[in-house]
């Protein structure tokens, strides 16, 4: 097979500066048609008419090269000299290559759009800089776009999104006169997150193409342009291009309406390496010269001319009788601040009518959202038909080696169990609730409130709910024992004839059968988990239901928080008397302990008194915790008062806090009407118990004056320290708290989500082995 391209014609040029001088390597025609091979003949003769060796014609193959396979089997695309001329006459004509430029390559040269990108450089003239962010790593790509004066960069948006990551408040790169996307479809969100970091006049512009007919349309945005919202549009098609929208009668569609699209040009792909059928199917020749492909993307023309492309032909699906097309579907998801991407594909299981399955990745600036979170948020902007039955959140979705989702390596969705609907009258309203608070069309009284896409805040919902409908006050310990609508509504029903429940405590998983209710002296120690400020212990059942073998985990929450009682008002405090908890749980060691945020930080103190008691402590897990300095920079400026007031204090101890929140009101007049709600209500709290969410916010600023007021012994033995993707801390000012042993990890999500999935899957699992380490010294004496 010929040689890529045969440069030597195309480059025979005096020898100059190619960033001072101005050579005109070679000439594109702006009206491009097929080389005439009399006139290709004519160019291969050298100087003094001497004929020199024949080059390839324009038709003729210049390489082959593999679509990705992200949606099925990657397939062989020939190239033609043509058509690669035709690229970097686009690169010219729509991104104003020159010999000026210093193009960055930044995507694999072996597949479509790097080798694109470098046809658009080297065919203009331009030098290429090379650099792999496979190796090299994403972290060093500014610096060293600065130091070698790159004045392009080519990208796609989920290398961008990498990229947003890594610059600095403020970080500009400059030296930069544009910057492109292409490979999938980019949000108008990437492009506003993008502005503030380029120099003035720095242009974005994304475009858009397929091995089968290179570059499609390009969509430039300037300085001083409008962002669109959601799914930056496809744009103007490209020189030598002519697109057509089809619809399903073979005709044209009106602008505004959705069509197949067709791309007719002299300039595509000669077909499909050693497959005359399946280049067939999609290549058909015009008596013109020209060939039209049938991409099988659905497209749409705006009035003024700009292609919005909206999803494959091929992926439209029936959903109870109507025709959804899955690309609309992610572009409702990718519409939320909280997702940074969205795939949605349909499913079926079994017997079952197909299903619409959502994988999502969270944003990098937002917390990790539950599906019932989703869910809601999609079914006020699209039809229930729309909305998906299932919604997968992963830390990231998969990817292939060129950049692009990789649909196959996607997981199966979870089972669903059998939908066997209510039978009673209780069931019947607590499925109405449990599908109000989860956004569900309906669920069956076998379904888990978890395994719906519930965590700790639909909990909450769910129990205010029960409450104000109900007149029935249940704890999140109720629904940890309870988590299915059968077990749940059982409980609703009895719920008048119950005895007292432990107003700090949940057994998350129980010890087994013929044990001590804490687990016993014989058997593996229980892990003790402590939550953190206004959170149920009913947020650490995904760590439970994670952590592998049947070792029990017992958590423990506020004071008060459920229950009516007076909170303590020290880290201390709720030390000594959460310790007393664990005690009659189990009176002798060793013991486990873990805790969340401020339940971090009271963790610790159990295991200072313990230890203190001569009680083996072989492991403390602290969960994001905030040190005192670190809380200290939050919004919040309560009282001062000294952290271990005494026991007979507890009026005075309110009255302080009262005068610390009015001498504290100029300096925090930009909080919310609904933060400062909370904080005015803090002397009442656990003596009043508050309606609905209420309750959980004034625990949490409670909880919250309560870190900042501690003081931290140094803990000399052994800890797991996680920290999540935006604490201010990098584990080094943990060093004079944990002087012991010590190992961080950190977790790529927010603060709350350390204990939600997919991210707690990596915590259980360094917790696992962590303990697993410790035997026999952590087996039970």
């Amino acid at each position: 097979m010929p040689a890529l391209v045969d440069l030597a014609p195309a480059l025979a040029a005096p020898a100059a500066d190619p960033y001072t001088a101005d050579p005109a390597p070679y000439t594109v025609d702006p009206n491009p048609h097929r080389p005439d091979p009399a006139a290709h003949a004519a160019r291969a003769t050298g100087p003094a008419g001497l004929a020199g060796p024949a080059g390839p014609a324009g038709t003729d193959p210049a390489l082959v090269v593999f679509t990705s396979g992200s949606t099925g089997r990657p397939k062989g695309v020939v190239l033609t000299h043509d058509m690669l001329l035709n690229e970097a006459y686009g690169g010219l004509d729509r991104l104003h290559i020159s010999p000026a430029d210093r193009v960055a390559l930044v995507l694999p040269a072996a597949f479509m759009a790097g080798l694109t990108v470098l046809i658009f450089a080297l065919l203009n003239g331009a030098g290429v800089y090379a650099y792999d962010p496979r190796v090299r790593g994403i972290r060093n790509l500014p610096a060293w776009l600065a130091a070698q004066g790159v004045t392009t960069v080519h990208l796609t948006p989920s290398l961008l999104r990498s990229l947003l990551a890594v610059l600095g408040p403020g970080q500009r790169l400059d030296g930069l006169r544009l910057v492109t996307t292409c490979g999938e479809a980019v949000h108008g969100r990437d492009v506003a997150a993008l502005r503030p970091h380029l120099p003035a006049g720095c242009t974005y512009t994304s475009w858009s193409g397929s091995s089968e007919i290179g570059h499609l349309a390009f969509h430039p945005i300037v300085p001083g342009d409008p962002v669109p919202e959601g799914i930056v549009p496809v744009g103007r098609p490209a020189p030598g291009k002519d697109v057509t929208l089809l619809g399903d009668d073979g005709h044209p569609v009106p602008d505004g309406e959705t069509g197949e699209l067709v791309v007719t040009s002299a300039y595509l792909s000669a077909g499909y390496w050693n497959a005359p059928e399946e280049t067939a199917a999609r290549f058909t020749p015009l008596p013109d010269g020209r060939v039209a492909y049938r991409t099988g993307d659905l497209g749409r023309f705006d009035a003024d001319g700009t292609l919005h492309l909206m999803g494959r032909r091929d992926s439209a699906v029936k959903i109870r009788g109507y025709l959804v097309e899955p690309a609309e579907v992610e572009a409702a998801l990718l519409a939320s601040p909280l997702v940074a991407e969205a795939v949605v594909v349909a499913t079926r299981n079994g017997t079952e009518p197909v299903a619409l399955t959502a994988y999502v990745a969270p944003h990098r600036t937002a917390g990790t959202p539950a599906p019932a979170t989703l869910r809601r948020f999609l079914r006020e902007r699209l039809p229930s038909w729309m909305v998906p039955a299932a919604i997968v959140v992963l830390p990231g979705l998969p990817r292939n080696e060129r950049g692009k989702v990789d649909r196959v390596a996607l997981p199966p969705p979870p089972p669903e169990p059998d939908a066997v609907p209510p039978r009673s009258h209780w069931e019947v309203i607590v499925a109405d609730l449990w599908a109000h608070v989860l956004d569900l069309e309906s669920v069956g009284i076998h379904d888990d409130f978890m395994r719906l896409g519930g965590d700790s805040l639909a909990a909450e919902e769910l129990l205010a709910a029960v409450q104000d409908r109900l007149g029935i006050r249940l704890t999140s310990a109720d629904l940890a024992q309870a988590p299915t609508v059968a077990e749940f509504a059982r409980l609703v029903a009895d719920s008048s004839r119950a005895a007292p429940r432990h107003p700090t405590t949940v057994t998350l998983r129980a010890p087994a059968a013929g044990t001590a209710p804490g687990g016993g002296d014989a058997d593996e120690p229980p892990l003790f988990c402590f939550a953190g400020a206004g959170g149920l212990g009913f947020s650490f059942l995904p760590l439970a239901r994670r952590l592998p073998g049947t070792r029990p985990v017992h958590a423990i929450q506020a004071y008060g928080l459920e229950n009516r009682g007076r909170p303590d008002w020290s880290v201390r405090a709720a030390a000594r008397r959460h310790l007393r908890t664990v005690r009659e749980l189990r009176p002798h060691g060793p013991y486990l302990l873990a805790g969340h945020s401020l339940g971090g930080l009271i963790a610790l103190e159990v295991a200072h008194e313990l230890a203190a008691a001569g009680e083996d402590v072989p492991l403390v897990v602290v969960l994001d915790s905030y040190l005192p300095a670190d809380a200290r920079k939050m919004t919040y400026a309560g009282p001062t008062a000294r952290d271990e007031p005494a026991p007979d204090r507890a009026g005075g101890r309110i009255r302080r806090a009262v005068r610390g929140l009015r001498a504290t009101a100029d300096g925090l007049r930009g909080d919310s009407r609904e933060l400062w709600s909370y904080r005015l209500r803090l002397p009442l709290a656990g003596v009043v118990p508050f309606d609905g969410i209420t309750q959980y916010g004034v625990f949490f600023e409670q909880g919250h004056l309560l870190t900042r007021r501690h003081r931290v012994r140094p803990w000399p033995g052994r800890a797991l320290l996680f920290l999540a993707e935006d604490h201010p801390d990098d584990g080094s000012g943990w060093t004079d708290a944990l002087t012991g042993p010590v190992d961080v990890h950190r977790v790529a999500c927010d603060h709350p989500s350390v204990l939600r999935e997919p991210h707690v899957g990596t915590v259980a699992a360094r917790v696992a082995d962590a303990v697993a380490a410790l035997q026999p010294a952590g087996a039970a004496r």
